[in-house]
């Protein structure tokens, strides 16, 4: 069911499947709601893919129905998933994730999650950079008036992980970045955090301090 300012979904949404430069976005008050056993991949197989929820003064709302959400998928390159809050906190909305992966295998390459200028995510647990990945990040930037927000409800964050693979994950980075202004970037509500589960060069970031260690 799609209309002009409210879709849902019951199936598999796909932001580029073996493509490239396609963008999914919402914007203006738009909202999407994944039902059912759905669920939603950005990059899948290809390159530079893009979902955007961009807010402002009227909410943008992206409810994942506690359904998986990932962004590159395979050989994927460079796919984005970008949360801005348009400079009010909680502007733009992606709640009710499910597994969240930036990175899922070998081949995932530079894939990213950036929550800015007051967005807001709420998920389940998340790996930066899974099986075999390379260089996936998620970054959480604060603006000059409006707090961003990433909650995981609780659940662990895995910043580099092996589980399964053949390969070390290298090269996966979490960065919370106030933009020079306490509490205007915030992680919180995690788990269990492990950076670099048996990968090399993985790195978890407050502000400039950097914290190579896994914590469990």
């Amino acid at each position: 069911d799609w209309s002009s300012d409210v879709c849902s979904s019951d199936l598999l949404l796909q932001v580029g499947s073996s493509a490239g430069g396609n963008r999914f976005i919402i914007t203006n008050g738009g909202a999407l709601f994944i039902n059912g056993a759905g669920g939603v991949i950005i990059g899948v197989g290809g390159s530079n893919n893009t979902a955007l929820i961009n807010g402002g003064g009227v909410l943008s709302l992206w409810n994942n129905g506690g359904n998986l959400l990932t962004i590159g998928s395979g050989t994927a390159l460079s796919n984005t998933m970008v949360i801005s809050g348009g400079g009010v906190s909680g502007g733009a909305l992606v709640t009710n994730v499910g597994a969240l992966t930036v990175g899922s295998s070998l081949g995932s390459i530079g894939n990213s999650l950036i929550i800015t200028n007051g967005g807001r995510l709420f998920s389940g647990t998340t790996i930066i950079g899974g099986n075999d990945a390379s260089s996936n990040s998620a970054v959480v930037i604060g603006g000059p008036i409006a707090q961003s927000l990433w909650n995981l409800n609780g659940n662990a964050l895995t910043i580099g992980n092996i589980s399964g693979g053949t390969s070390a994950t290298t090269g996966s980075v979490v960065r919370i970045d106030g933009a020079g202004i306490a509490g205007r970037a915030v992680l919180t509500n995690v788990g269990v955090l492990t950076v670099g589960n048996e990968g090399a060069a993985n790195q978890f970031a407050v502000g400039n301090q950097l914290d190579r260690k896994s914590t469990r």
